[in-house]
């Protein structure tokens, strides 16, 4: 016949009396139980006890080392922090506040650690963009045109280079970099190939037009002058100026070279100019003038700067696009420029 086992309460009574310091055979006389039972059920409790008390110190020194983790990751956290706010200026700091709430982070502890205040970011988040914000936005959108147009070739050297000579802004090559590193861009090494495979030598060519468009600033707009250049004739062939930059401003240059001009047009040969194809006002196939004709149409322009001095007659676009015009004529004349293409 099995044995019965004993009630849980029973157990529970026992271990009660041995715990209120009774002896192991007083026990066992008071409950009427042998005393190898009493004994078995002290030793069980004393293991369960025991693990139960390993159990929790394993625990605790688990949390212990977790902690002291913390508190080492919590103070380098202190030491970097400290030195970004002594070396980044507030705005920058606002910035990496709204990244941390944009992770889920409070605003109110983001803003202890990097020792700005609360209310002062929320002020700067509804603060409206400051001017050279804004003019950082707009030269950065007007770099990566200049670099997508080069096909991923121009470095900050050339788009410094373009942003002066075509659109007429006065930046440092420095502030060129910085938007050029923001926007994550760099240019290529090396010469631009397709450029020189498709460049039109003006030494062997019967006769070169070179198109061109240059920006002139004035304190009440900017005007862009087309021209159209006859480089082996060292003349003047056509010319337009607009307030803004359309294809019709070099259709009109060329179509008044066109009826100007008396010689045979089958044996005229098309180049356009870097500045013309930034500014895509130059057809896809067009090819590049070479380093020659370069040369005579930057010297035709330090011409025209030299003519337009001094700059207090033309403080308006009008008065400016007037004596353009007479530059211009005087220019186009029959008799040949005096431009060193050699």
């Amino acid at each position: 016949m099995p044995r019965q086992p004993f009630p849980s309460s029973l157990q529970d009574r026992a271990l009660d009396l041995l715990a209120q310091g009774w002896a192991v055979k007083d026990v066992a006389a008071e409950l009427h139980l042998s005393r190898s039972t009493v004994y078995r059920w002290r030793q069980a409790r004393s293991l369960t006890t025991t693990h139960q008390l390993l159990t929790r110190q394993s625990e605790l020194n688990a949390t212990q080392a977790r902690i002291a983790e913390l508190e080492n990751e919590l103070l380098a956290h202190r030491r970097l922090t400290r030195r970004l706010s002594d070396a980044v200026p507030p705005t920058g700091r606002f910035e990496a506040i709204r990244v941390m709430a944009s992770e889920g982070h409070r605003v109110r502890t983001a803003a202890a650690l990097l020792r700005v205040s609360e209310s002062g970011y929320y002020a700067w988040c509804r603060r409206a963009p400051s001017g050279r914000m804004l003019r950082h936005a707009w030269l950065t959108e007007l770099i990566l045109s200049i670099y997508r147009s080069s096909k991923a070739m121009y470095g900050s050297r050339r788009i410094h280079h373009e942003l002066q000579q075509c659109y007429g802004i006065n930046i440092s090559r420095g502030t060129v970099e910085l938007l050029m590193r923001q926007a994550g861009i760099r240019g290529r090494a090396g010469r631009t190939r397709w450029a020189a495979a498709q460049t039109l030598d003006s030494r062997t060519s019967e006769r070169l037009w070179a198109v061109d468009v240059r920006a002139q600033h004035t304190p009440t707009g900017t005007l862009y002058c087309a021209v159209v250049l006859d480089t082996n004739q060292r003349r003047l062939m056509g010319w337009s100026v607009n307030g803004a930059v359309t294809h019709e401003l070099v259709h009109t240059a060329l179509d008044m070279a066109l009826t100007r001009d008396a010689g045979p047009f089958p044996h005229t040969a098309y180049a356009f100019t870097e500045r013309t194809r930034i500014l895509a006002l130059a057809p896809a196939t067009a090819r590049v003038p070479d380093q020659y004709a370069q040369a005579s149409v930057d010297h035709f322009w330090r011409r025209v700067g030299r003519d337009l001095l001094p700059k207090k007659q033309w403080n308006t676009t009008e008065s400016l696009q007037i004596q353009l015009e007479k530059i211009f004529e005087k220019f186009s004349s029959p008799a040949p420029m005096s431009i060193s293409m050699r």
